[in-house]
């Protein structure tokens, strides 16, 4: 079994005594709105009727409940047929009520961010972001490049839960259900299926799904995730980018840590077949470093004796157990001139 781990390596620092690091929580919060359910913002002049396209420049103001501030930058929506004019700066900011998927387009590839994130999409291209908080809260779209809007498109989300198992073959899969997609697009038991290059078939053996080269199959997690998948071949496919390099009919693991939600894309890069695709909840090792510092025994002491107890090093704590005295480890006796 191959174990393979998109996350950078822990740096750790050992010392003569034990360090335990103390780790802040992180603090969320929320707002207490809610949202239009399943709301769509279509732009450009064809699509907005001429009283409602406005165009707010060094100011603010609103169009059909989103909110626009535009002090720095611009955001029109009434020169371009297709598309609104979002420059940089400006922002559209909207409410929603817990897990949401955000669509946008956007006429350059980039060019904004979502919540934070940056648009990665290339131009005139779906760019997709999870919001997977129960809380409420107020999104916010930032230009960070002068660019258009083509649309913005809100919708429910259930975050995935993990421990989804996808085993494949006939003797898996109930004949109403063995499908069969090539040069077309379809889903199969919440998988998204692409094989408009390639071809996906759970149709025509026993034990394996079909994965021509080209093909892409989905889904969402929505944080760390383990994702196993079983291949009949050496290689063959991606997960998430990431080229599978175990044997034969041998697990491939990946290892996705990233806390927001994501897509999840396997993809053939040869001619293969699939047993099965399993997820399971991950937790990833937290990164950082372990303070080092130099505890000096004589310097402790009272009456030639360190007491056992914490002693505070920076954000750190230092648990010191000494010699055993009536059954209770109580201190350790310092000898001259001798250093811990």
């Amino acid at each position: 079994m191959k174990r393979r781990i998109k996350k950078q390596a822990i740096a750790i620092l050992m010392t003569v005594m034990m360090v335990v690091g103390l780790v802040p929580a992180n603090f969320v919060g929320g707002v207490s709105k809610v949202k239009a359910e399943g709301k769509e913002w279509l732009f450009g002049t064809k699509n907005v009727p001429e009283e409602s396209q406005v165009k707010y420049e060094g100011t603010t103001g609103e169009y059909d409940g989103l909110t626009i501030d535009a002090t720095a930058g611009k955001f029109d929506l009434s020169n371009n047929t297709d598309w609104a004019q979002f420059n940089t700066g400006a922002k559209v900011s909207f409410d929603v009520a817990g897990p949401t998927k955000v669509t946008v387009n956007g006429y350059n590839a980039g060019g904004y961010a979502v919540d934070g994130t940056a648009c990665d999409a290339d131009a005139k291209t779906d760019f997709v972001y999870y919001y997977t908080e129960s809380a409420a809260k107020t999104i916010v779209i930032e230009a960070t490049a002068n660019t258009y809007l083509a649309y913005i498109k809100i919708e429910d989300y259930t975050p995935p839960a993990a421990g989804k198992e996808w085993l494949f073959g006939t003797k898996n899969v109930p004949a109403e259900s063995q499908i069969k997609y090539q040069g077309t697009t379809g889903e199969y038991d919440g998988l998204t299926i692409d094989a408009t290059a390639g071809k996906f078939d759970l149709s025509n053996n026993t034990d394996w799904a079909q994965f021509n080269t080209g093909a892409k199959v989905s889904f969402d997690v929505a944080g760390p995730t383990k994702v196993t998948v079983k291949g009949y071949s050496a290689g063959g496919y991606t997960v998430d980018g990431t080229a599978c390099d175990a044997d034969a009919q041998t697990d491939f693991e990946y290892y996705y840590d990233g806390l927001a939600a994501k897509t999840i894309v396997i993809e053939a890069t040869a001619n293969t077949y699939l047993a099965y695709i399993k997820t399971e909840d991950y937790d990833p090792p937290v990164s950082g470093n372990a303070e080092s510092f130099t505890f000096v025994m004589d310097e402790k002491a009272e009456g030639g004796v360190v007491k056992t107890g914490e002693y505070k090093f920076g954000d750190s704590t230092l648990l010191l157990a000494g010699e055993t005295v009536d059954g209770k480890i109580t201190q350790y006796t310092v000898k001259k001139i001798r250093k811990l």
